[in-house]
């Protein structure tokens, strides 16, 4: 569960609702930019998973690009050995 940052009559121990869930998220809704951010914070395994695949597919993307202008040199270079490598690596980074 996530609690952060409660409001004014929530943190004096009494709240303006008629009924109450125990165990409800509480958000903090002074402005959209503060209710946006308490709401990210709660799915912290979510946020931090979004940002490590956006990394890997950056990383994998530029990858794909080098390997390519590698492999290009290598057919211009008639650089037999590089280019099989090439050929076996570039289709498993396209994949996956």
């Amino acid at each position: 569960m996530c609690f952060l940052l409660l409001s004014y009559t929530e943190q004096r121990g009494f709240s303006l609702r008629e009924f109450s869930i125990f165990g409800a998220s509480h958000y903090n809704q002074s402005g959209p930019t503060h209710w946006i951010l308490s709401h990210m914070l709660c799915y912290k395994r979510l946020l931090v998973g979004y940002f490590l695949t956006l990394l890997l597919g950056s990383l994998g993307s530029n990858a794909i690009s080098l390997l390519i202008g590698n492999a290009f040199n290598a057919v211009l270079q008639a650089n037999r050995q590089q280019l099989l490598h090439l050929c076996l690596i570039l289709p498993y980074l396209i994949i996956v």
